[in-house]
């Protein structure tokens, strides 16, 4: 029998890394979800998510409304990045996961990627050999969300990498992968079960704010050690990732089949610290690109789909699963 999936467009939603930022991507959707009335889990066929974009990623495959995992990150986000003066990067990582460990069980329980409602992709690196690793409800059905989605938050100097055992050691995603979608179109055209090619993929691809890097640093006031290069580091190593993989995957997928929600700013972004007008951007990014999302999302045969993706992603499951 024909795979019922095989004539379908397959659709992606990708989040960005950017710690406290992902509340850019919180508001975003929420704010989607509302002028759509679409459901994240039913509508997407994969949602991948690289460190704070794994956590959304996460709760939305679980199918937790996206009002909660936006109010999570407006209120608990100081505390998770909770200032120590006995920490500051140098010698030890800024902050303890105690906190967001303690958030995610109350939030996830013992939920494993076997839970999700549809395909999830977490992206994370095994420091140990230097390994990009892809969890996935394929590989690793029976792994905790908490566990995974430490693994992929761990950005170095700001937390501990997250030690399974000796061979495996894992830091942020965003070290390779900070914006997923490439990641997530070769896992899927690489995937003989979807029988996919790249005109069939569709992606929504969202950000967590983008520094215009202009005159930020004087080689004649910086010394170049590792104390003045290492925040800096990370944070152009995560950003040119990012926006080099959204010229790659801009060039590959025809305009109507990917859009990217992001924006710029002079102002520095960090890490730790979201935006106070962070709605505003979200609302000025989707009004900005309202003509796209209206076409994005004005298929309307994708509610019939909904029930084949789900029929297909079951089975895919429990084949899986046996072997």
């Amino acid at each position: 029998m024909e795979d019922k999936m095989s004539n379908n467009v397959f659709r992606i939603l990708s989040l960005d890394g950017g710690g406290a930022r992902g509340l850019f991507i919180a508001s975003t959707l929420r704010k989607i979800e509302e002028k759509y009335e679409i459901k994240f889990h039913e509508y997407f066929d994969l949602i991948v998510g690289t460190s704070t974009g794994s956590i959304i990623a996460s709760a939305l495959a679980l199918g937790v409304n996206i009002k909660i995992i936006e109010k999570m990150y407006i209120e608990e986000m100081e505390k998770i990045f909770k200032k120590d003066i006995l920490k500051n990067g140098i010698i030890q990582s800024k902050y303890d996961n105690k906190y967001l460990r303690e958030l995610l069980e109350t939030a996830f329980k013992n939920k494993t990627f076997e839970n999700a409602e549809t395909e999830l992709m977490i992206t994370t690196t095994n420091i140990v050999n230097g390994e990009a690793v892809i969890l996935t409800n394929r590989n690793c059905y029976d792994i905790k969300l908490i566990d995974a989605i430490l693994s992929s938050c761990a950005a170095p100097i700001f937390f501990d990498p997250l030690k399974i055992d000796e061979e495996r050691i894992f830091a942020d995603g965003g070290l390779w992968a900070n914006n997923p979608s490439l990641t997530a179109i070769s896992e899927v055209l690489s995937d003989t079960e979807h029988k996919k090619e790249l005109k069939d993929i569709k992606i929504l691809s969202i950000g967590t704010g983008e520094e215009r890097m202009i005159n930020k640093f004087d080689a004649k006031q910086w010394g170049w050690g590792i104390a003045n290069w290492a925040n800096p580091l990370i944070k152009i190593i995560f950003q040119l990732g990012s926006k080099s993989v959204h010229n790659v995957v801009n060039k590959l997928l025809s305009e109507e089949n990917y859009i990217r929600l992001d924006y710029e700013t002079n102002s520095i972004l960090e890490i730790d610290v979201a935006d106070k007008d962070t709605d505003e951007k979200a609302k000025n990014t989707i009004e900005e690109n309202k003509e796209k999302l209206g076409k994005f999302f004005s298929d309307k045969e994708r509610n019939k789909e909904i029930v084949k993706k789900q029929n297909f992603f079951h089975k895919i499951f429990k084949k899986k699963k046996k072997k």
